[in-house]
């Protein structure tokens, strides 16, 4: 993913490619780097067993990013996502601590964090 961004945002820049695409990748990046994310386009569960969006830099401001990229709303995205969820009936994590051990010890091992 990293190493793609800057070949993405050229083809972005030459209407090679789609900038709301950009906007997927750079928030994806952000998120396995457990970074906080521009647009909120990557949901995890949090500490209370609740499905949302991950960390994002600017919330009073991310709807008008996501406009400008083509997203709907953050509002919209979350209902699809709830919807998701009920639909293949996923359920949180059931030691939360455990699977954020998990998911950086992973993380680590990939070369995403150090």
């Amino acid at each position: 993913m990293k190493r793609c961004f800057p070949l993405f945002e050229s083809a972005v820049q030459e209407n090679e490619a789609s900038i709301r695409h950009l906007a997927c990748l750079t928030d994806g990046i952000r998120f396995f780097s457990r970074e906080p994310q521009v647009y909120g386009n990557y949901f995890d569960w949090n500490e209370k067993g609740q499905f949302g969006p991950w960390v994002i830099e600017d919330p009073e401001n991310v709807n008008k990013k996501r406009k400008k990229v083509g997203l709907n709303t953050l509002e919209e995205r979350i209902k699809e996502m709830e919807e998701d969820v009920r639909k293949n009936n996923l359920s949180p994590p059931k030691d939360y601590v455990e699977r954020q051990s998990e998911m950086y010890q992973f993380l680590r091992e990939v070369g995403w964090i150090a």
